[in-house]
């Protein structure tokens, strides 16, 4: 039986790889200013990244991609749920030793500390929709707020990334630990921001969807599949839905014949013209079409 999270992952590259159609224009998909291009490495990097979409290594590879040259950074992320419940994502320092130190920090922030942040406060106001980048520096800070959540680790700078939606803010912050960033960094990290956090918005998206689906039968599997597909804007009938449903469970044509009770070439005309309406060819692009239906149903 087909692996879900696999299809996912491998789908969500694909539909990646149609943005960046041709290497020597990444820059401009990125959204990159013209002095700060990304490497060869850079674009390996960006697609171990994209790879790596709901797997336990996305983590480290986002910060890989992040920090690039930048080696001396601290990475973390929340989302935040109707300016009351926040969750610490993930939180990564340079050195290994600090890591508890970091994972600390964010919790602590997660707990009772994102009360205190009024660019935090500032940001939860902002329409659903809206994206900003903002820089912070700790001596712009309060003193006790600087002693909890700078001091600890050396930040110096901090290029922080909000975005405002329906339900929750992403917060994702990219630190400079001892140092200031230079020009060069700052622009480059926070040209980065907007891309980096759509591919993780993408990740958690995948990793949920995956932990739902291990949580439940291959019965409910196929019905919750079915009813994205049917309420697609595809206008699939409900047996070119069930169909596709089957295919995307696994089920070979013959075995799907039998348990709907039609013929082979029944099955074999209703998968052909659903991949039709679908503009499809196989059946991992089913999970393509399901993708905006699972985030906005399940969660």
């Amino acid at each position: 039986m087909m692996n879900l999270s696999i299809s996912i992952i491998f789908l969500s590259w694909k539909r990646f790889c149609v943005s960046f159609q041709f290497v020597n224009e990444i820059d401009q998909v990125c959204g990159l200013p013209k002095n700060i291009t990304l490497s060869a490495e850079n674009v390996m990097s960006l697609t171990h990244l994209v790879n790596s979409l709901g797997s336990d290594d996305f983590e480290l590879a986002l910060y890989n991609f992040i920090a690039d040259h930048e080696k001396s950074i601290v990475l973390y992320a929340f989302e935040i749920h109707d300016g009351m419940q926040v969750d610490a994502l993930f939180t990564i320092t340079s050195l290994e030793n600090e890591m508890d130190i970091g994972k600390s920090i964010s919790q602590e922030y997660a707990s009772f500390g994102f009360t205190y942040d009024k660019v935090l406060q500032a940001q939860q106001a902002q329409p659903v929709g809206s994206a900003n980048i903002i820089t912070q520096y700790p001596q712009d800070c309060a003193k006790e707020f600087r002693r909890k959540y700078f001091e600890p680790l050396s930040i110096v700078e901090e290029i922080d990334f909000f975005q405002r939606r329906e339900k929750q803010v992403f917060y994702m912050g990219c630190c400079a630990q001892y140092q200031s960033f230079d020009a060069v960094q700052a622009l480059r990290i926070r040209a980065l921001m907007p891309l980096v956090g759509g591919i993780f918005n993408q990740h958690l998206i995948i990793k949920r969807i995956r932990n739902f689906f291990s949580r439940i039968g291959t019965s409910e599997r196929k019905e919750t599949i079915y009813k994205a597909l049917l309420y697609s804007e595809n206008e699939l009938t409900k047996r070119e839905a069930l169909v596709c449903a089957e295919i995307a469970c696994g089920y070979q044509t013959e075995a799907i014949a039998l348990r709907l009770g039609i013929s082979l070439h029944t099955v074999t005309t209703h998968r052909k013209n659903a991949y039709a309406k679908l503009k499809i060819s196989s059946k991992n692009e089913i999970f393509l079409h399901c993708m905006n239906f699972f985030s906005e149903s399940i969660f």
